[in-house]
């Protein structure tokens, strides 16, 4: 924690400042979690409880509408790039690169792109925005979202979720958690994050391994932009209790 906030105030614009502890806990309500292990909710508990006898104060507030902003991420992200993606593994030999000749490829084991990116690729027929005018007011959404939250979370609020609803899994396996249909509850607070544009910052809790890997899970501190201060403030603390508090 303590190098995190070194090297921030290295390439920050404006060093994060000192603060006082106390503030609000904004206290998601609506927002689509799933967590796989216990040790996870553990620690969730854990650093939550950390903070509210700090003197933080609990503020529940309406996240029913990030399950809407969730489920229009694959939407922007075709729209930014399936098209680049086709005309980069198209090659004068082999003519426009194809989806479903890949899918052949792949289970006749002679793949030639990883199968992430292949899963990304034959999502884009039902997932893909035809209308220029959708992306536009999908984009838009997603900045009335971030002033909305920006706003709620102030210069004094901080939250404290799940990085993600489940441990490291294998190498390799990532894309098959993630990559699923609908709303998927493990992923939803740390893509939150990065819509919401929020600056946040992963604890390990080594305190709350797993019994059986050993693997230990990750709580995320999000405040809104400019109040980076409280954040480290709070995942310093939320450190000392959760992992090694360095």
């Amino acid at each position: 924690m303590r190098d995190a906030q070194l090297v921030y105030n290295v390439i920050a614009n404006q060093p994060a400042s000192d603060v006082a502890s106390g503030g609000r806990l904004v206290a998601p309500v609506g927002l689509p979690l799933t967590m796989q292990q216990p040790c996870i909710s553990a620690a969730l508990a854990a650093a939550r409880s950390t903070l509210l006898q700090d003197g933080y104060r609990e503020e529940p507030q309406d996240f029913t509408d990030t399950r809407q902003l969730y489920l229009n991420i694959p939407k922007l992200i075709l729209d930014d790039f399936y098209d680049d993606w086709i005309r980069m593994l198209s090659t004068p030999e082999a003519g426009q690169f194809s989806p479903w000749r890949e899918l052949l490829a792949q289970l006749l084991g002679k793949p030639t792109i990883d199968n992430g990116l292949l899963q990304w690729m034959l999502i884009a027929p039902i997932m893909k925005t035809r209308s220029k005018a959708k992306v536009a007011a999908i984009a838009e959404g997603y900045a009335s979202a971030r002033t909305r939250y920006h706003a709620m979370l102030g210069a004094d609020g901080v939250m404290v979720l799940p990085t993600l609803g489940l441990l490291a899994p294998p190498h390799g396996k990532m894309n098959r958690q993630s990559l699923k249909p609908g709303v998927n509850g493990l992923f939803t607070a740390h893509t939150m994050g990065n819509y919401l544009d929020l600056p946040s910052i992963a604890i390990p809790a080594w305190k709350f391994k797993d019994p059986v890997t050993g693997l230990p899970p990750s709580i995320s501190v999000m405040c809104a932009p400019g109040a980076e201060g409280k954040l480290f403030a709070a995942a310093s603390r939320i450190a000392e209790q959760l992992g090694d508090g360095l």
